[in-house]
């Protein structure tokens, strides 16, 4: 019996776990977008006086945060597409679920359209970086 010896079930098991941890891992980037592309040029958490900043999993602002899951992959900005992702926003006091819808345009490389529960129009994102 294979199977039969724990230690084997364990290691089996271990390495299962290792070989996920791995490729998930390499598969994992932070995206870097922003409200004001003159604010590409400082670091995420210096922007937050300024403009909104997105790295593919939170919004952060002054005293605002939001965060989605599951985090928006690395869009491919050769082809039309619309994501929805749950989450939620916060400010001091305040907390509130939202479904946020994600949109980009092959003719608009670089620009991350955010629509936010209940906006009438979306927040223009720009990709900081390559």
């Amino acid at each position: 019996m294979l199977f039969r010896e724990p230690s084997m079930i364990r290691h089996m098991f271990c390495a299962a776990l290792l070989a996920l941890t791995l490729a998930t891992g390499a598969n994992a980037q932070t995206l870097d977008f922003t409200t004001d592309p003159s604010g590409c040029r400082l670091a995420p958490d210096e922007r937050a006086e300024q403009d909104t900043s997105f790295d593919g999993k939170d919004f952060w602002g002054l005293e605002y945060h939001c965060e989605i899951m599951p985090p928006l992959d690395t869009p491919d900005w050769s082809q039309f597409r619309t994501v929805v992702r749950l989450g939620y926003c916060e400010e001091p006091g305040f907390l509130e679920p939202q479904a946020i819808a994600f949109r980009w345009f092959p003719e608009e490389d670089g620009l991350l359209y955010v629509y936010f529960d209940g906006a009438d129009q979306p927040e223009i994102y720009h990709h900081c970086g390559g």
